[in-house]
C-alpha cells in the first residue's frame, strides 16, 4: 500500500511538506531532523554532557550506601546489606550532636554568604569618595 504525497501550498506559494513528513516512519523523521538541525544538536551537546556527567553519573554512587563496601572488591563487589548503615547512623548516640553541628554550620554559611555582602554593599554606598565608589 503506497502513500500518496500531499503538498500544501499557502497563499505565498510556499510548499508545506509537514504533512508528508508526519506520515514518514519515526526513524526516517528522526534522521531528517538530525540531518537538517545538526548544528543545533552540536551546540547543545556540551550541556547534555555536563548534565549527564554531573547529574546522572553520581546517581550510580547511591548504591554504595546499601552495600558493604570492600575496596579490594570494587564498587559493586560488596554484599548488599540494605538499610543496615542507615539504622546504624540514625540510632547512633552521636546523631543529635551531628545534626546540631550541621545546622550551625549551615546557618553560619547562610549569614556569611547572604547577610554580610548586603551589609558591605550598604557600607560602600555610604562612602562619599567617588574614587572608592569607582574602584568598587
Amino acid at each position: 500500500m503506497s502513500r500518496k504525497a500531499v503538498s500544501v501550498v499557502d497563499e505565498n506559494g510556499v510548499v508545506d511538506n509537514n504533512a508528508v513528513r508526519r506520515s514518514w516512519p519515526f526513524f526516517k523523521r528522526l534522521g531528517w531532523h538530525f540531518k537538517h538541525y545538526w548544528q543545533n544538536w552540536l551546540m547543545i551537546l556540551p550541556a547534555m554532557i555536563f548534565v549527564g556527567l554531573f547529574a546522572y553519573v553520581p546517581m550510580y554512587g547511591i548504591q554504595l550506601a546499601f552495600r558493604d563496601f570492600v575496596p579490594s572488591k570494587g564498587l559493586t563487589g560488596g554484599a548488599f546489606v540494605g538499610f543496615k548503615y542507615f539504622v546504624q547512623f540514625f540510632t547512633s548516640p552521636m546523631f543529635a550532636s551531628t545534626m546540631i553541628n550541621t545546622f550551625k554550620i549551615s546557618l553560619g554559611t547562610l549569614v556569611l554568604g547572604f547577610l554580610a555582602p548586603i551589609v558591605l554593599a550598604l557600607l560602600i554606598n555610604q562612602i562619599g569618595s567617588q574614587k572608592i565608589k569607582g574602584f568598587v
